[in-house]
């Protein structure tokens, strides 16, 4: 790309522009389903950018009720590839707005009012994700006024429902869009994220004889067999402890990847209670690579197998997945031209090497993982979060300093014109 399209693009860049933006976005409440009318917004701003074919996307939801994604696509004139921008719109808490008093407690700042101290944005949903938001929306109104002629096309859409289930990504896939490359603006702490852990969760059904006092007196036979609640103990003991490396003799198979070497690890959600003869633990798996839905229910029922064999009075059943969407693991090859584009941009914007790795989401899965499953070349760039704000964040979460979500301003400009570069490197 010549150095005079660099100039035009970042010249079309507006930094108050950007703020204002992120700042309209934060004031509108997005919570999980409840999506609507921030998209409404951003068609609208993107109708006002011109040059874009624009639509809000409705999405079916369950329970008939119906949500939206805000999507653009800039066309290109023919013969190049097509690079998708996309981030979620809708903010947490995950379980929706009914737990929102509790999240938002002790605030100092208004949550929904966006307000800058210093060089900080504060608000709900500012870093996740609403910055990357920020940065492809503006970075196509910075593509439209450059002048740039593309050969392919860009596509932009902020997608409902990534609280939950992934509904908006996993809509807009349907819709049979040729993609070649995809950027996901997850909050990233503006790293490189080429790989991404996945998420995958399910629940192991327990059934036993009920027990009662009288019971093992009366009957000396069943003095030693276990009560549900006792073989629910060991079964959740067996499967290792939650959020560490698993160990040497972990129950899981899987390849260890160089740059997820901390993973797989789970999280227990909660216990499911039926009966006194009757439970459920319910859990969580970050994947890495290779890991599927159909080998996390083998590698469970070879270890359960193991513990009906020692206690014949045990029943027990793998439902794999359960109540959520499986998000796969994700990996793309350092050496991808887009890794190479966006991290040749961040050093051009900012003076420093653009790092690539997983560090800036490690742990966290991303939408991102579909569209990697869908066959897309697929990796995470976006401001906010990543090990950036770190002591600010880990005073919030002890509850040693305030909790308000913040970003950094500098990072939301910075976000804005490496899309935009990166956009024009690729499908030019």
């Amino acid at each position: 790309m010549d150095e005079q399209t660099v100039q035009n693009i970042l010249d079309a860049v507006d930094d108050k522009r950007v703020i204002k933006f992120e700042q309209s976005i934060v004031r509108i409440p997005s919570f999980t389903t409840e999506e609507t009318p921030v998209a409404r917004h951003i068609v609208d701003y993107f109708k006002g950018i011109g040059g874009l074919e624009v639509e809000l996307q409705e999405v079916p939801l369950v329970g008939g009720k119906t949500s939206h994604n805000a999507f653009a696509r800039l066309r290109g004139t023919g013969g190049g590839p097509t690079l998708l921008l996309f981030g979620h719109i809708d903010h947490g808490p995950i379980l929706g707005r009914e737990y929102a008093t509790h999240e938002l407690e002790g605030w100092t700042h208004e949550p929904f009012g966006a307000e800058i101290e210093g060089e900080w944005l504060y608000g709900k949903g500012c870093q996740d994700e609403k910055g990357g938001v920020t940065g492809f929306v503006m970075a196509a109104e910075a593509l439209v006024k450059s002048g740039v002629k593309l050969k392919g096309d860009v596509i932009f859409v902020g997608v409902q429902g990534h609280k939950r289930v992934s509904s908006g990504t996993l809509h807009l896939l349907k819709q049979g869009y040729q993609i070649d490359y995809a950027i996901n603006t997850e909050n990233s702490g503006n790293m490189v994220v080429h790989a991404f852990v996945g998420r995958s969760e399910g629940k192991i059904h327990i059934r036993a004889k009920e027990l009662h006092f009288h019971i093992k007196d009366i009957f000396p036979q069943l003095r030693d067999q276990l009560t549900a609640f006792e073989l629910t103990n060991k079964i959740h003991a067996a499967l290792g402890p939650e959020m560490q490396s698993p160990g040497p003799d972990t129950w899981m198979t899987f390849e260890k990847h160089p740059d997820l070497s901390d993973y797989p690890q789970i999280r227990m959600e909660f216990i499911e209670f039926n009966h006194l003869g009757y439970l459920a633990l319910e859990f969580q798996i970050r994947t890495v690579p290779g890991m599927t839905d159909e080998t996390i229910t083998k590698d469970l029922r070879r270890m359960l197998d193991r513990f009906e064999e020692k206690y014949p009075y045990l029943e027990t059943e793998v439902e794999w997945p359960s109540r959520t969407t499986t998000r796969p693991a994700s990996t793309t090859s350092r050496d991808n031209p887009m890794v190479k584009s966006l991290s040749r941009w961040h050093g051009h914007i900012t003076g420093e090497p653009g790092e690539v790795g997983a560090l800036g989401r490690s742990g966290a899965a991303a939408d991102g993982s579909h569209t990697h499953e869908a066959g897309i070349t697929t990796v995470l760039y976006g401001p906010g979060g990543g090990v950036g704000d770190k002591e600010y964040r880990l005073k919030g979460h002890l509850k040693e300093g305030q909790p308000d979500e913040r970003i950094a301003i500098k990072d939301l400009v910075t976000t804005t014109k490496v899309l935009a570069l990166t956009a024009a490197d690729l499908c030019g």
